[in-house]
């Protein structure tokens, strides 16, 4: 099992989250706001960062729900419905069950570059029958 990522303000080995951002890991509201007090950007991205006060960066954090992520420009989240389908998946569970799996999508979580790690890990036949059972649910 991996071990978990160290947060980028505290550094605790305990972080849960990541900044929506830039990926960073931290593990608490507090770690975030002293995270977010300095500007950072997606890890693809090559544009330099536009340096804002940290009094805008608190004033413009989004207040929201899941369900209503404003954020979601590519409109690629899940909503609420379509994850309580999967949660409550009979199937989806039974392969969870399956450390093996659960180990490969904790490392995806933790990648710095998480769309590389999802890229690997389709190569995996069973992570792929895993995914295509996820998606089965969507539909």
């Amino acid at each position: 099992m991996p071990a978990t990522a160290t947060c980028v303000s505290c550094e605790t080995d305990r972080s849960n989250y990541k900044c929506p951002t830039c990926r960073a890991p931290y593990c608490s509201v507090k770690c975030f706001k002293t995270h977010r007090e300095t500007p950072c950007a997606k890890p693809s991205v090559a544009e330099p960062a536009v340096e804002k006060p940290a009094a805008e960066i608190e004033r413009n954090a989004p207040v929201r729900r899941f369900e209503e992520d404003s954020e979601d420009e590519l409109g690629s989240r899940l909503r609420r419905d379509a994850l309580e389908r999967i949660a409550t998946s009979e199937r989806v569970r039974e392969l969870l069950r399956d450390s093996r799996i659960r180990a490969v999508v904790r490392a995806i979580d933790d990648a710095q570059d998480g769309s590389r790690a999802l890229e690997l890990a389709r190569e995996d036949p069973e992570f792929r029958a895993f995914t295509e059972t996820l998606l089965d649910q969507l539909n």
